[in-house]
């Protein structure tokens, strides 16, 4: 984490020097009096955040929760800790944990190795304070606890009662809704009632209720939504209760409650009734709204944005009007801006742009300097390592699939390409990037494992196939329990369309992803050979699925993901028999349709503290893929990789080091496997990989060589961090 001036007079250093693990993302916010940064940090893996506080002198960082390096502590320890022993909700295994405690106190306290913290609030109204949502007595149920930023103390605030999955603040950090998983994959809003007093004389009560307790008597329903919809209150750094308006009555969401596609309205806490809707910008027709920009001093929507194939705003007052002209004259329309945080005056405004042939960009905007461009002034200097490239282009597509729905898309051709051409065929090599989550999107934008790829001589199509997120409820829902079927079929209609236009021709479709992106992968590889048996690149991608039961035992986020791969509803999903729910996860998993394989080449990856069945599943793929099946008459897959990474675990490569080494493998790989350009095979300083099978680095590197490289140097070299 990097901080500087606001008017660039010295240059941007470094505070924190943090380990080869994530930064949870988003969650880093100043705390009210810009003293401090706090922010969530996982040391060590497996998603276990821990809060910090960091100073701006650059002093080591302040563990808040210094407990979470324990074990977790007995019951008999948590009663020499204080707590109350009152029994926990009968949803909830474990231990109850109703104290007050202080993280500085002596001894082992109460927080285990194995909690970590989800969320993170703060507010100007509370400025002394935050909220922290942490596992303490039960895995992956969240209790709010409130932390005082000077003492460190530590109160227990709103109780889990075993089905919450979110909580919503207000300003004054007072915890009034709560998000709760229902039956069949249901999800509810609960919302209590504005407290008689501030929370901050104790243990965020008021109202007569038990604060400790998220009861549905105290929490009435005013909102329940399925799978396919969305809910979700509106948010902004530092700002966490900036939902609920200034008379506590209504709250703004982002909602398709009864719409195609989400909206931002007002409803009312008391019953969930929807008493105002926002325009949204007729360009963006079908898509969800994603992005809400917000007044500071009254708390209310100033303009909304939706992002189908680019982002397009909506304005909702005249100062939302002037931001939006302020902002798009600023940048030519060039490119997609979002506003990061906005001072409490409302006057200045740090702002990101995203284009597609730069990184993100960073700027601050001016309110009270003379309306346009001149408003706007470049905030961290860009970086110079990429100043003397010519990135290529991405071009949003609509491509229609066998069923008609239309997928939007992007492609990326290599620079030059097309002038290179003029016989309207480009028969350059494609590779299909699938997203890493099955309910996530592809954007518009810079993507950095694309500008590679189009370097080294590849078009690029980035596809969003059915039940991507963003682009309305029906093309969402229409991904239910498609893992295994149309979801695939998007991508083998989105080579045919390639092919059909020129782009490229059979036989040179190549697919890579990571996570899900993985998986489906190994899966097109596995039961799409007709049009998927060239080169494949899978890192973190699952072989082998396992029914949700199993992955997920006792979790309340089952029924979100029973209906992935089984069946077409999470209701249905929940009616299968434990022996049917194997036999759809196995029948859904490329392992089991390894006879399918026809590839040239394929290169997994993995990180080597993943789930054992995982990478014990990874390594026998790649050994049935090397030997081939004499019995089904499929022969071996010539060049077959597998890299392991002892230090990662999940679908993300998370340090530079390791990014750098797979993709200069992936380079490797794909030159060989593919044809595309590639140079030098990278040794990098500071990798930690455990090739399994293939090449080793001579090898890879052949008549190019190797060349070194530290990651230190580069980053140096980039003057503003990684």
């Amino acid at each position: 984490m990097w901080v500087g001036p606001v008017d660039n007079s010295a240059p941007v250093r470094p505070l924190t020097a943090e380990g080869p693990w994530d930064m949870a993302p988003g969650q880093f916010q100043w705390t009210a009096d810009s003293k401090y940064i706090l922010y969530l940090y996982d040391r060590g893996g497996g998603a276990r955040f821990r809060l910090f506080r960091q100073a701006l002198d650059g002093s080591a960082p302040v563990d808040l929760l210094p407990r979470l390096g324990a074990d977790r502590p007995s019951g008999e320890e948590l009663a020499r800790a204080g707590a109350s022993g009152r029994p926990a909700p009968s949803r909830t295994p474990g231990f109850n944990l109703t104290a007050t405690s202080s993280p500085s106190a002596g001894g082992r306290g109460v927080w285990g190795r194995g909690m970590r913290v989800a969320e993170l609030f703060l507010s100007p109204g509370a400025p002394h304070e935050a909220l922290v949502t942490v596992d303490a007595r039960s895995p992956d149920l969240f209790d709010v606890w409130r932390l005082n930023l000077t003492s460190g103390r530590l109160t227990a605030d709103v109780e889990n009662p075993g089905d919450v999955v979110g909580w919503v603040p207000d300003a004054a950090l007072y915890v009034r809704g709560a998000r709760a998983a229902a039956p069949g994959g249901w999800t509810t809003m609960r919302v209590r009632a504005s407290p008689r007093h501030s929370p901050s004389r104790g243990g965020g009560g008021g109202g007569g209720d038990d604060p400790r307790a998220a009861n549905a008597s105290a929490w009435p329903v005013i909102a329940s939504w399925g799978p396919g919809d969305v809910f979700a209150p509106i948010s902004s750094a530092g700002h966490s209760g900036i939902a609920f308006t200034a008379d506590g009555d209504s709250m703004w969401v982002l909602s398709s409650l009864g719409l195609p596609a989400a909206r931002l309205v007002r409803m009312s806490t008391a019953d969930g009734a929807v008493l105002e809707s926002a325009p949204t910008d007729p360009a963006a027709d079908g898509a969800d709204v994603v992005e809400v920009l917000i007044d500071p001093a009254t708390g209310s929507p100033t303009a909304s944005a939706a992002d189908f194939l680019r982002r397009s705003w909506a304005a909702l007052t005249p100062g939302g009007a002037a931001d939006v002209a302020a902002l798009t004259s600023a940048f030519n329309g060039s490119a997609d801006w979002a506003v990061l945080s906005t001072t409490e005056d409302g006057v200045k405004s740090a702002v990101k742009l995203m284009s597609d042939t730069s990184p993100t960009r960073y700027y601050y905007y001016d309110r009270s300097t003379v309306s346009g461009s001149a408003a706007v002034r470049a905030g961290v200097p860009e970086l110079a390592n990429l100043a003397n490239f010519t990135l290529a282009p991405s071009t949003g597509i609509l491509i229609p699939a066998r069923d008609g729905l239309q997928l939007p898309s992007y492609l990326t051709l290599p620079v030059g390409i097309e002038s290179a051409n003029a016989t309207g065929a480009l028969r350059v090599p494609l590779v299909i990037a699938v997203r890493p989550s099955p309910w996530g999107r592809e954007r518009w934008g810079f993507a950095s494992n694309v500008q590679m790829l189009a370097n080294r001589g590849f078009a690029v199509l980035q596809v969003n196939s059915r039940g991507a997120s963003g682009f309305g409820k029906a093309f969402a829902s229409a991904g239910a329990g498609q893992w295994a079927g149309a979801m695939l079929d998007d991508y083998v209609d989105a080579a045919a369309w390639a092919v059909a236009a020129g782009l490229t021709e059979e036989g040179r479709v190549h697919v890579a992803g990571r996570g899900y992106g993985g998986y489906s992968v190994l899966a097109l590889a596995t039961t799409r050979p007709d049009t998927f048996h060239g080169c494949a690149v899978s890192y973190g991608g699952p072989p082998l699925l396992r029914s949700p039961s199993v992955m997920w035992p006792g979790g309340i986020m089952q029924p979100y993901v029973a209906g992935a791969y089984n069946t077409t509803t999470p209701e249905a999903a929940a009616a299968l028999t434990p022996a049917e729910a194997a036999a759809g996860a196995a029948a859904a998993s490329p392992a089991t349709h390894t006879a399918g394989l026809r590839l040239r080449g394929l290169l997994m990856g993995a990180g080597g503290r993943d789930d054992p069945l995982l990478l014990d599943s990874t390594r026998a793929f790649a050994s049935a893929a090397a030997a081939g099946n004499a019995t089904a008459g499929t022969p071996p897959v010539p060049d077959v990789r597998l890299v392991l990474y002892p230090n990662l675990a999940g679908a993300a490569l998370r340090t530079d080091e390791d990014r750098l080494d797979f993709g200069s493998r992936g380079e490797q790989f794909m030159g060989a496997c593919a044809g595309g350009r590639r140079g030098p095979a990278l040794s990098v300083v500071g990798a930690n990989v455990d090739v399994v099978r293939g090449p080793s680095l001579a090898e890879e590197g052949g008549a190019e060589g190797v060349r070194k490289v530290d990651p230190d140097a580069l980053r140096e070299a980039s003057k503003v961090g990684t």
